[in-house]
């Protein structure tokens, strides 16, 4: 008879108590996932912390507290899983989580609320730090009182990105060479719509907050070390469980593959960054949502502070123990951890050849792991099965079945689940990182105190001051900008941060085919101390040089013949409205220059129209059919102003002797080219 495990008590939340009001108190309530629970990192060193000492001078209290915070580590927006929904991920089911957490449901209401969505509470009592998608974000913020919500000052949201499958996006064997395809409408439902939607269920609850939703990163970037991310890949495909990438897959190309790791990472922070900062501006031209006011917090993130670049912000151990300070902490609170090696053991064990006879004592380790263990649910019903088998040898058939399919299975997702949860901090921002979010979140609030109390004083009888730093009042400076729109100035001041453009381009159907010089935005700067400054953006994804078989490779059909193509860009959150003097599209040079005399690859650009979008907002549309752009070809796009002596500045690549056709394949266009000194990347 196998003995029951003591089911616990389900613990109070141990992160943070609710405090009463107090007019002293600057008051934060915090909702989101494992960004906004600060994974991997001290409590008192997570940006919600970091927000939280510094509001008292901000906002003139004497004391700083967090007065709830129910962020988890995994939390999505939603779990789809609503009446006449789709749910994403099976796997990530509220029945999988009640299956997999029975501890924490006392009884059949428990059970039947959690299930049909009413009540997320049950899912707060398992550790923020151990991945989990329960409490959703939504679900955190419908378990905060009325009468808590109220008095909250701040209301720092993140959430999203666990909605849309970040690590599919990133691998590159998923929809390789498809990828923008498979994701952009998701990306755009997510980060825009169900971000919206979640800025107003926040604001439902927290009517006098100021509320501000952070974005996210690129995990790697095109500074990423490629040997460190090889050895990341050859870890992933020789482990025997799932782990962060998916497990299981096999690389045709190493290189190839790091390369589109790198520009699915680069592509979908862009897009990411410009539907969720349209989704703030949306959220504040709603004046029912906007209160207050709603703030994007860029993360401030450069190329080079991306996993294995030269200066991470995000942890990079993706191998049990890590290092991150959480570590010890998280171990201890992910159930079932302390049994993962009798796990591994029984699982060897029962994955042999049907034909080998079970390992001594297995009957004895199924015994054991029984008594240790109160879930998944599912696992202990197969191993109890496999126990009663074992003690009364029923028959081969039965063998078969449950040693391959009721326990193998079971038990191999609980061990990739635990792996998980053990390196759960990689990819996660490091003190660094934390430091860079509390910093741009707090300029961003004393910038908004300040651009508040302007427009205040400016709807005053004789207002319309000139707003500091720019000569002009502020409703001038976003007209001269294109960017005013109708309505109060309070749901377009914004925009005064720019931490999105956007590039729309449509090219004609005569322009050249397999068109390969890359194409820059470049932006004309006035730096804050008044000396020129330029900020410059590649848009095409980097092209990759392949020595051993001498190719040129094209990952996606940007500036293609008839191709409509969207470039979206993270300033980074470096750039300010008012330092922007111009705008243009500079052509790279010929790195095939050796092919003049062959005219098998593209070397002219023909569009019809090119566009231009501040944070969402569209403020250049020209257009041009008939003009046509090659090498060092400059488009002024006249944003603010015209550009009378620009000088481009010489974006020209490594140079390659020679090249051959070969057929594009899946969209891709590429050609032969000679053996080449660059790296490719």
């Amino acid at each position: 008879m196998v003995e029951q495990p003591r089911i616990p008590q389900r613990p109070a939340p141990a992160d943070v108590g609710v405090a009463p009001p107090d007019q002293d108190q600057a008051r934060v309530a915090a909702f989101g996932d494992s960004l906004m629970w600060g994974q991997g990192l001290n409590r008192t060193d997570r940006f919600t912390e970091l927000i939280t000492r510094a509001l008292p001078e901000i906002l003139g209290r004497q004391q700083g507290i967090v007065a709830w915070d129910r962020s988890r580590s995994g939390a999505k927006i939603s779990d789809r899983s609503r009446p006449g929904a789709k749910v994403r991920d099976h796997r990530d089911s509220r029945e999988v989580f009640l299956d997999r957490f029975p501890s924490y449901f006392h009884n059949d209401t428990e059970r039947a609320r959690f299930l049909d969505g009413s009540d997320d509470s049950p899912a707060i009592g398992l550790y923020g730090e151990v991945p989990a998608p329960f409490p959703t974000v939504r679900g955190q913020v419908d378990l905060v009182s009325d009468a808590l919500g109220e008095t909250i000052d701040v209301a720092l949201v993140d959430g999203g990105v666990n909605d849309i499958a970040l690590e599919d996006i990133i691998n590159p064997t998923v929809f390789s060479g498809k990828f923008v395809e498979r994701w952009d409408g998701q990306i755009r439902a997510v980060g825009h719509d169900d971000v919206l939607e979640l800025l107003g269920r926040v604001r439902r609850k927290c009517p006098n907050a100021i509320i501000m939703y952070f974005g996210f990163f690129a995990p790697l970037s095109y500074e990423s070390s490629t040997s460190k991310i090889r050895a990341w890949f050859e870890h992933e495909w020789n482990d025997e469980f799932t782990w962060w990438l998916n497990g299981v897959v096999r690389f045709h190309d190493v290189n190839a593959d790091i390369l589109e790791a790198m520009t699915r990472a680069v592509w979908m922070q862009g897009r990411w960054q410009y539907w969720t900062r349209q989704a703030v501006v949306d959220a504040n031209k709603d004046a029912t949502v906007r209160g207050p006011g709603v703030l994007f917090v860029p993360s401030g993130f450069t190329a080079e502070n991306s996993v294995f670049a030269n200066s991470p912000w995000l942890n990079e151990d993706y191998t049990p123990p890590t290092t991150d300070p959480a570590q010890h902490e998280r171990v201890s609170r992910c159930p079932r951890a302390p049994q993962l090696d009798d796990m591994r053991r029984l699982h060897t064990a029962l994955s042999l050849d049907i034909r080998t006879p079970l390992p001594f004592g297995t009957d004895a380790a199924v015994r054991a792991l029984l008594n240790a263990i109160d879930g998944p649910l599912k696992l202990r019903q197969a191993l109890m099965d496999l126990e009663n088998y074992l003690i009364n040898r029923s028959g081969e058939p039965d063998l078969i079945r449950i040693r391959r399919g009721r326990v193998v299975d079971p038990l191999g997702v609980e061990i990739g689940r635990i792996q998980h949860a053990l390196i759960a901090s990689v990819g996660h921002p490091n003190a660094a990182g934390a430091q860079s979010y509390a910093d741009n979140a707090i300029a961003r609030l004393k910038g908004h105190l300040a651009v508040t109390k302007s427009i205040d004083l400016d709807m005053r009888p004789g207002g319309l001051t000139p707003f500091p730093g720019t000569g002009e009042t502020l409703d001038a400076t976003l007209r001269r900008y294109r960017l005013r729109g109708s309505g109060s100035l309070h749901a377009v001041a914004g925009h005064l941060d720019v931490d999105s453009l956007a590039v729309r381009t449509v090219t004609a159907a005569d322009s050249d085919q397999n068109f390969f010089p890359d194409v820059w935005l470049v932006i004309t700067t006035k730096e804050a101390d008044g000396s020129a400054g330029r900020r410059q953006y590649q848009l095409n994804f980097y092209y990759r040089l392949q020595q051993r078989i001498a190719w040129v490779t094209k990952l996606y059909p940007h500036f293609e013949p008839s191709t409509t193509n969207r470039f979206t860009v993270d300033t980074m959150g470096r750039l300010r409205l008012d330092e922007i003097v111009g705008c243009a599209l500079v052509v790279g040079g010929d790195r095939l220059r050796g092919l003049r005399a062959v005219k098998e690859y593209g070397e002219v650009w023909r569009p019809e129209t090119v566009s231009l979008e501040v944070n969402g907002h569209e403020v250049v549309n020209i257009a041009l059919a008939g003009q046509q752009f090659s090498f060092f070809a400059v488009l002024d796009l006249a944003y603010p102003a015209t550009q009378p002596n620009f000088d481009p500045p010489r974006l020209a690549p490594t140079e390659v002797a020679s090249v051959e056709p070969l057929v594009a394949q899946g969209g891709a266009a590429r050609r032969r080219a000679a053996p080449t000194s660059s790296s490719g990347a």
